[in-house]
């Protein structure tokens, strides 16, 4: 019998994508802490890597509860939330990089 392989169960996220989505959906209120307990989004790490299995989960319930505006919003929360915490280590990561090569 062939298995079908799926490369969902081996690919990996950092929780760095994880505290996004706990953050926008926190601002959903008690609505959204709800649905992070349901997954397990307690206590994360942004430098652990966890299955992209996880970010899925949270979609797919929010989107059998709430529709495909929810989903939509929670993207729109999460982009601002990248722009404003992560831009800024991005560069400086980017700029040490850069000074090792030379």
């Amino acid at each position: 019998m062939n298995k079908k392989k799926t490369i969902g169960s081996k690919v990996e996220i950092t929780g760095r994508v994880l505290i996004s989505i706990e953050r926008a959906l926190k601002s959903l209120g008690q609505v959204g802490v709800n649905i992070l307990s349901e997954h397990g989004v307690l206590c994360l790490n942004p430098e652990k890597k966890y299955p992209l299995s996880s970010r899925t989960k949270i979609f797919d319930t929010l989107l059998n509860r709430f529709g495909e505006s929810a989903v939509k919003a929670l993207g729109f929360n999460m982009g601002s939330y990248w722009m404003n915490t992560f831009e800024s280590s991005f560069v400086e990561n980017l700029i040490i990089k850069n000074k090792k090569k030379n």
